[in-house]
């Protein structure tokens, strides 16, 4: 097939759709399945065609590379992000200085990438780089800056720094609110943002109310099989297990669930993410088989992923403990919590919630080692569970 256009701007035509492609990964009609590969064979060739035409180092090579970066960000391949977006602000910030604007798009999907992994040292630093760029540069209501504000309040929020994540929020929902209308998708994922950060500090009714605003302008936005209308059922069902609504919890955790295998595949963390999240549900629904093992499955992907040390494993070992102790085996329901004890101890800045809990698990344990009477096992079981769950919802109060 001979081509009609110009080199650079056929290069253009592709990235372009490239990016259309990474931005519509769960668009439903047969002739885009399969858009995460298609995305990534339209911007690799974009890059080929433009190193060509350009040279290697050529400042215009950062847009593919940076759009290469995003897509392996939103498949869950954070190594490869991670290299694209350093090789991407490495040609920016020998042409253009370590200041300009333009190295704002790597530094904010660099961000994100390094928030992904819990690296909020890292994630900071590139964030706050970002906001003085935009400060120095830009206007307040640039969309540049307005994803800054947002990214570093994502930051804090992951370090429990709350107060300061809501104030960033807030102002960024501010800002956004008198440029666009209430339904438009970025306000949406302000929306959901903040549902989450509300989540995190138990206002649940808050938390619902915003997470709902923005699965509503997602599915109507976006459609119902995109990933970030998964992201947000899935928030919202946690918000519902949270609060003892488990059969409304266990519909949208599923639908989130059925959604992210159907774009990402079966090894991806964010598919890790929802079988963390139903086994932590099927625990407190007392289904402890089905607990196991989406709990299994999760603590799977994350130790090859992330490694054996990382938090997000520390999580998952310990729901899976949780679920493995009310079926007797309370020893290895001890070596279990034991291990996410030394990963939670070395994030102590931001788990004394996490150490507190995993030694009360511990202790219940190590007296559970010494019951031998099978009936007395399972009523301390029962007790306990009982407590974790008005636990739960005393804290909703």
């Amino acid at each position: 097939m001979i081509s009609l256009l110009s080199p650079v701007c056929e290069l253009n035509v592709i990235r372009r759709l490239g990016i259309w492609l990474i931005l519509n990964i769960s668009f439903p009609f047969d002739f885009l399945c399969g858009c995460p590969g298609e995305a990534k064979e339209l911007n690799i060739k974009s890059l080929k065609l433009r190193k060509r035409i350009l040279g290697a180092d050529h400042p215009d090579t950062t847009k593919d590379i940076t759009d290469l970066a995003l897509l392996y960000y939103l498949q869950g391949d954070y190594r490869h992000a991670e290299k694209y977006c350093q090789d991407a602000l490495q040609i920016l910030e020998k042409h253009l200085g370590l200041e300009h604007p333009d190295i704002l798009g790597a530094l904010q999907v660099l961000g994100a990438v390094y928030l992904a992994q819990s690296l909020y040292k890292e994630a900071e630093s590139i964030c706050l780089r970002s906001t003085k760029i935009c400060d120095q540069h830009l206007e307040e209501t640039h969309p540049n800056n307005l994803s800054s504000l947002n990214n570093l309040a994502r930051v804090y929020q992951e370090q429990g720094l709350y107060e300061k994540a809501e104030v960033l929020y807030l102002k960024t929902i501010r800002i956004f609110g008198n440029i666009y209308e209430d339904d438009h998708i970025n306000v949406a994922n302000y929306y959901h943002n903040l549902g989450v950060l509300y989540t995190l500090k138990r206002q649940f009714k808050k938390a619902k109310i915003f997470l709902e605003k923005s699965l509503k302008i997602r599915e109507e936005k976006l459609g119902a099989d995109h990933l970030e209308t998964a992201l947000s059922l899935n928030n919202l069902g946690c918000v519902y297990k949270s609060i003892g609504h488990y059969k409304k919890a266990e519909i949208l955790l599923k639908r989130a669930l059925q959604i992210r295998e159907k774009n990402l595949g079966l090894s991806s963390l964010c598919i890790s993410d929802s079988y963390h999240d139903l086994g932590d549900l099927y625990y407190f629904k007392g289904d402890f088989k089905n607990s196991e093992e989406f709990c299994n499955k999760s603590l799977q992907i994350r130790e090859r992923e992330l490694g054996l040390n990382h938090q997000k494993t520390a999580e998952s070992l310990t729901v899976l403990a949780n679920s493995i102790y009310p079926q007797g085996r309370f020893i290895e329901a001890t070596n279990l919590y034991e291990r996410a004890l030394k990963i939670f101890e070395k994030e102590h800045q931001k788990n004394y919630l996490n150490i507190s809990s995993v030694l009360f698990n511990i202790r219940i344990n190590k007296l559970l080692e010494d019951t031998e009477d099978i009936g007395s096992f399972q009523y301390v079981c029962r007790i306990y569970l009982l407590i974790a769950r008005g636990m739960r919802l005393f804290l909703l109060i």
